[in-house]
């Protein structure tokens, strides 16, 4: 029986034996899985606890940089405010000193202005006077040409006195119209065609009576005040008086204004040559003679002309252009060929062969009487180069027996 009870008991403990393993081997995975769980968990715990620490930081820097970032604020916006401050405060003393400035302009214009006005007037005096005089001179002469025409009269019986007379007082009657039409224009510059009519009408008196200078200096002075471009008649007939009066060589105007020379142009193969001066002066150009390179450099506003001296070459802006007539020394002068540059300067060049008149249209000129001192300079400058250019002088000398044919043609 013993033996029995053993046998069962060894049965069922080897029968219980394998899971009690089973149990004991999940007891030890389950334990292993604990550990591995703890495990993460501290990891998940200390990474919690970084980026805690990591994310109070942050907030730190944050607060740290936005507190930086208002006290830049603060400081820039203080700074903007006193510039401000000293933006207005400068706008202020400039509007001041502009108002100051401004108030001392209107002043010295009004001054000015008042000068203007009393010089103008004492002009017209002047001019008034002058005139009475003139008209008494006038008379005078008359009368003293009267009584010789009463002594040729009686002197000789076939005499024409009436028909003498009447011209000597035609002749006056004109002389006191024109210094009437002068002072008009003195005290009214505004230019009307009632007032051109009148000086038309007096230059053809004039010629009438053979007063040919007289009447020239009319045209001239119909030319200057009455101008427009494009005006061909009053040029033919200052050409024509030009041929009724002598006067031979060539003459220039711009925009109606004779250009008056001190030293006659003359014309090579055809091309009109004017001496520095006139070009400086008549076409408001500034012109500068380099002796010791022998160029002449010619500039109007953006326009640059470079000439050589001798050379049949010039350069308008830096561009190489071919010269049909070179520029020259002569006596001393340098002369420039006056249709190149006036077309270079974009000014309209023409020429009439009745009184040998070059004809200048140009918007940018102004008055073109050469003073004496204007571009004085230039002049010595060449006389210092005379002898030095003995030859070139010499050569252009031969230059003025050419034929001479029409300016530009």
């Amino acid at each position: 029986m013993k033996k029995l009870i053993s046998t069962s008991l060894i049965l069922a403990l080897l029968a219980v034996s394998p899971i009690a393993g089973v149990h004991a081997a999940d007891k030890g995975k389950e334990s292993g899985q604990a550990k591995q769980e703890s495990k993460a968990n501290e990891k998940a715990e200390k990474e919690k606890e970084k980026a805690k620490e990591k994310e109070e930081k942050e907030k730190e820097k944050a607060e740290k940089e936005k507190k930086e970032a208002e006290e830049k604020a603060e400081k820039e916006k203080e700074k903007a405010e006193k510039e401000a401050e000293k933006a207005k405060e400068k706008a202020e003393k400039d509007i001041e000193k502009a108002k100051e400035k401004a108030e001392k302009e209107a002043e010295k214009a009004k001054e000015n202005a008042e000068k203007e006005a009393k010089k103008a007037k004492e002009d017209i005096e002047k001019a008034a006077k002058k005139a009475e005089e003139d008209k008494k001179k006038a008379e005078e002469k008359a009368q003293k040409e009267m009584e010789k025409l009463q002594e040729e009269a009686k002197a000789n019986s076939n005499f024409d006195y009436e028909a003498k007379k009447a011209a000597i007082q035609e002749a006056v009657k004109a002389k006191k119209e024109l210094i009437d039409l002068r002072i008009q224009l003195k005290k009214n510059p505004v230019v009307t065609d009632e007032l051109k009519a009148k000086y038309e009408d007096l230059t053809s008196r004039l010629e009438q009576l053979s007063e040919l200078q007289q009447a020239l200096e009319v045209q001239k002075e119909l030319l200057d005040r009455f101008y427009k471009p494009g005006d061909k008649q009053s040029f033919e007939k200052l050409g024509e008086l030009y041929e009724k009066t002598g006067a031979t060589g060539l003459k220039a105007y711009v925009n109606g204004k004779e250009v008056v020379m001190d030293v006659t142009p003359f014309r090579d193969k055809g091309r009109a040559l004017v001496p520095v001066r006139a070009v400086s002066a008549s076409l408001k150009a500034e012109v500068e003679w380099k002796p010791e390179t022998r160029v002449v450099e010619v500039v109007r506003g953006d326009k640059k002309i470079v000439l050589y001296l001798d050379s049949g070459e010039a350069e308008v802006n830096g561009q190489k252009v071919a010269l049909e007539t070179k520029p020259v020394l002569k006596n001393g002068r340098v002369f420039l060929p006056l249709r190149f540059i006036g077309e270079a300067l974009n000014t309209k060049v023409d020429y009439q062969e009745k009184g040998e008149i070059i004809i200048i249209e140009d918007e940018e000129a102004v008055d073109p009487v050469v003073e004496e001192e204007v571009e004085a300079d230039v002049d010595a400058e060449a006389d210092a180069e005379v002898d030095a250019d003995a030859d070139a002088v010499t050569e252009e000398e031969e230059t003025t027996t050419e034929p001479a044919t029409a300016v530009g043609e």
